[in-house]
């Protein structure tokens, strides 16, 4: 059941005020959870058991599955940031190659980006 407080109900042109009302329901509380939580809220080591449960329900978990494989990918990404920013940082005024290497790094970190999002 739904338990609602301070209610108001109407029937037949009659108001009457109730402190609580009980609203019968064949909805479980995980089924209301799994629809009204965002996948940013939930931590990294229960997203593949909410994607089941989700699933399991009938529900489409695909916010979910996005948010569990994007943490899975992060560190990849973090280390191949660091491989752009290093061929950007290192010096090469010697070969004159210095304005090459920085639009390569640049463009480099343009398509990760546009990859990632």
């Amino acid at each position: 059941y739904w338990e609602l407080q301070d209610v108001k109900v109407f029937k037949a042109g009659n108001i009457r005020a109730l402190a609580t009302d009980k609203v019968p329901t064949n909805l479980k509380p995980e089924f209301v959870q799994e629809r009204l939580a965002r996948p940013e809220t939930i931590p990294f080591y229960e997203l593949p058991r909410k994607i089941e449960v989700a699933r399991s329900f009938g529900l489409k978990a695909n916010a979910f599955a996005m948010q569990f494989d994007s943490l899975l990918a992060l560190p990849f990404l973090l280390v191949a940031m660091t491989l752009i920013a290093a061929t950007v940082s290192m010096r090469f005024a010697r070969m004159g190659q210095s304005a090459t290497m920085i639009l390569g790094g640049v463009v480099a970190g343009f398509l990760l980006y546009v990859v990632s999002v």
